[in-house]
């Protein structure tokens, strides 16, 4: 794991919001498109963009655009060089009720097939 102050700095303030935390939950699931984001954590349009812009300024985030739809996914730099955070996110994952409950509306939604556009392979 490298470390620096800074960069450090940048990337536990980007984790310590609530609706920042979610959106990394789902996404350690599937790559989503911003509306399905918006859809499943019940946020707006600016509110989702917004907070993905900060993850993926701080370099936990990846995003490819396709047609109209914005897909965001874990980014595989911060997945290798920060691992043991990651797995740390996934087991506290477990454990909180409102993280639980956004896992469960992505599968619902996904299962439903009412995702605004399907999901991507991780």
């Amino acid at each position: 794991m490298r470390i620096s102050s800074e960069s450090t700095s940048s990337l536990l303030k980007a984790l310590s919001d609530p609706t920042r935390l979610r959106i990394v939950n789902l996404l350690t699931e599937a790559k989503l498109c911003v509306c399905s984001i918006e859809q499943v954590l019940g946020i707006s349009q600016t509110a989702a963009s917004r907070h993905l812009a900060r993850l993926q300024s701080a370099g936990i985030l990846s995003s490819e655009r396709r047609a109209q739809w914005v897909y965001y996914w874990i980014d595989q730099r911060f997945s290798r060089d920060h691992a043991p955070l990651l797995q740390y996110l996934r087991t506290a994952a477990q454990s909180d009720l409102q993280l639980v409950e956004d896992q469960r509306r992505l599968q619902r939604h996904a299962s439903d097939e009412t995702l605004c556009m399907p999901t991507l392979e991780n």
